[in-house]
């Protein structure tokens, strides 16, 4: 029986893994590849609105094993999958185990898509496991922390709730020593500046820049209706499962710092799969939301992008053929628009110390003002022209050398030269 439940949870995961490593990069993991892709440093030469865990993470991954996409993306959907077998071994349950499995990967969660979820939601299944373990429990969720701090307020409570004193005798005040220290650092050190700008700074701004008085729910879009019929049913039947206040006051605390972030989306809500899989749903009612889950997802075949987030499959697409294009051409890149994931397939890192990345653009004031001096200091040689621009390019001194789809291939004009 054992042997049994270890390859039935072996075979899912694998046959996910190997599923979504065939998907095409999005712009958000577009950005977390960069540093394992092209060697652009997180801060120095990019702003992002995440820690840098989760570009440490893919950059581990492609020490192992490569620097090939569908490897790194295989590695991670692997080693998060794996975490199932590992829980069947710590609880003993196998229904506990499979809900785990199927909903960490579930297309309806966006699980394919770059996300900051997955890692955090191994991370905190294992943690909760751990009762009688706190001193692992509580460096597995400092991990996850680390990876995304929206759950900090969750690893507090839930250290409080478990007893895990430790936690408050000793890190808290460390925690703070360390911030407070880095804080009054960060103006001496340009390395630690440019952590602070990405993990704290630009977060905060955009948090503030999603606030309109004209949109009373903006954490609510229609388009969120998908994601809430899917998890919704899970939820409801895990709070009856083990209806304990203490322990959903953790999750309780994730949704609120999503809520006050001003916004909810697919894949933020992967962290709850901790707290759901470990409340141990009856193992019949499994079947039914786990049988839903596969026969609506489509039993994970054919193309992902097309079966669960269609709208920007083409944009993908068209951003692996220009990228795998440039990859082979000499000279620097820059990207004018989202398609962050052409840096990644060029293995060209981005210059001017920027990426066109939506949102963050349009706070990171500091980084566009060097990035107009950098680039009128010395201008990229190659330009792609891609979607949603938020930076203005006039294409003044460059000609069009290649088009796909929306994509456009700049070249600079440079005397001499003949274009292969």
């Amino acid at each position: 029986m054992i042997l049994l439940s270890v390859i039935s949870l072996l075979a899912l995961t694998t046959f996910m893994a190997w599923r979504y490593s065939k998907t095409a990069v999005d712009p958000d993991l577009g950005m977390y590849l960069l540093p394992a892709f092209t060697g652009a440093a997180y801060g120095r030469d990019f702003v992002d609105c995440k820690t840098p865990g989760v570009h440490t993470w893919y950059w581990l991954l492609s020490k192992l094993v490569g620097r090939n996409v569908e490897r790194v993306k295989f590695a991670n959907h692997w080693l998060v999958g794996i975490v199932g077998i590992l829980l069947y071994f710590l609880t003993g349950s196998f229904t506990i185990a499979l809900v785990y499995t199927v909903m960490v990967n579930s297309g309806f969660l966006f699980a394919f898509h770059g996300n900051v979820g997955q890692v955090p939601a191994a991370l905190f299944a294992i943690a909760i496991a751990l009762p009688h373990q706190p001193i692992w429990a509580i460096l597995l969720g400092l991990i996850a922390v680390g990876y995304e701090p929206k759950l900090l307020p969750s690893l507090v409570i839930l250290a409080a709730v478990s007893g895990w004193w430790g936690f408050f005798y000793t890190i808290v005040p460390l925690g703070v020593i360390t911030l407070v220290l880095w804080n009054k650092l960060r103006y001496r050190n340009k390395w630690l500046w440019d952590i602070w700008e990405s993990s704290i700074t630009i977060p905060i701004r955009m948090q503030k820049a999603r606030v309109h008085p004209e949109v009373p729910w903006p954490w609510m879009p229609w388009f969120q209706s998908q994601v809430f019929v899917y998890i919704l049913p899970w939820l409801i039947l895990a709070i009856v499962a083990r209806p304990d206040p203490l322990y959903w006051l953790p999750a309780l605390a994730y949704i609120v710092v999503l809520m006050l972030g001003y916004t909810i989306r697919a894949n933020h809500l992967i962290p709850l799969v901790a707290w759901i899989a470990m409340a141990n749903i009856s193992p019949w009612l499994v079947f039914v939301l786990a049988s839903v889950d596969w026969m609506a997802g489509g039993f994970y075949l054919g193309d992902i992008w097309v079966r669960f987030y269609y709208e920007i499959r083409m944009m993908n697409l068209e951003a692996k053929v220009i990228g795998e294009w440039l990859k082979d051409q000499v000279g620097d890149l820059w990207v004018s628009g989202i398609n962050t994931s052409v840096y990644v397939y060029a293995q060209k890192p981005p210059v001017c110390r920027m990426v066109d990345q939506i949102e963050i653009r349009a706070v990171a004031k500091e980084r566009i003002e060097q990035f107009v001096r950098l680039w009128r200091a010395h201008s990229p040689e190659w330009v792609v022209a891609s979607y949603n621009p938020g930076i203005k390019f006039t294409g003044a001194g460059y000609r069009t050398i290649k088009k796909s789809g929306d994509n456009i291939v700049i070249l600079k004009k440079i005397e001499g030269r003949v274009f292969q």
